[in-house]
């Protein structure tokens, strides 16, 4: 089981509730993913450099994820 990172909750790993960062392998559920991306775009143009949420991961979210 995975448990996100950003709720706690458990999901299995291969479910589509999950969305991974394929460069730098982290994960949360597709709901905090969602909430993490939200607050990213309010900071304005910057959030285009916006980092992964692992902690300390400095990847750059990829396109794909502000769908």
């Amino acid at each position: 089981m995975f448990e996100c990172q950003g709720c706690l909750d458990e999901y299995d790993p291969d479910s589509e509730e999950v969305i991974s960062i394929d460069s730098c392998g982290h994960s949360m559920c597709r709901e905090c993913y969602g909430e993490y991306i939200e607050v990213k775009l309010s900071e304005g143009p910057i959030s285009i450099k916006a980092t992964c949420s692992g902690s300390k991961c400095q990847m750059i979210l990829p396109d794909s994820l502000y769908k």
